[in-house]
């Protein structure tokens, strides 16, 4: 199982001048958009525009919180991990799909909306839905916290 965490950090996004606190996704103590990075610079090179590969920024707490969360009607959404360092989070968003079952939530079929890059070799990365449930909970107690 893979093991996720979060670390909070100041963002400051292109469309204002004020730091916003932001969460930092990590798997297995990296950090997905370092993940990602790696993952689409292959992708990015051959087009060359290697400068966009992992172009992106955390999201809010609220934000993520909402994105993450299990509490859903069907077994499976999309889901949106990081966003645009513009602050616009849809503007140039990673996204997957997140599956629940009964043992585990599944984060995968990884994309970029505005990219017609394979992103079949990014993921999935599997977590104990117990702990996925407690990081929430942990989430949903920093969001009362910083509000």
């Amino acid at each position: 199982m893979d093991k996720l965490s979060f670390k909070w950090e100041k963002v400051k996004y292109e469309i204002d001048d004020k730091s916003t606190r932001t969460w930092q996704i990590l798997i297995n103590g990296t950090s997905l958009i370092d993940m990602v990075k790696k993952a689409e610079l292959p992708m990015a090179t051959a087009n060359n525009e290697a400068s966009i590969a992992g172009s992106y920024a955390p999201l809010t707490l609220e934000d993520l919180y909402d994105e993450i969360n299990v509490d859903m009607d069907g077994k499976n959404k999309k889901i949106t991990l990081l966003g645009c360092p513009c602050g616009i989070v849809d503007c140039w968003p990673l996204q997957a799909h997140l599956e629940e079952n009964e043992n585990s939530i599944i984060w995968y079929a990884f994309s970029n909306p505005h990219r017609k890059w394979d992103y079949s070799n990014f993921g999935p990365f599997i977590f104990d839905k117990t702990e996925y449930e407690d990081i929430l909970n942990e989430l949903k107690r920093n969001i009362k916290y910083f509000s």
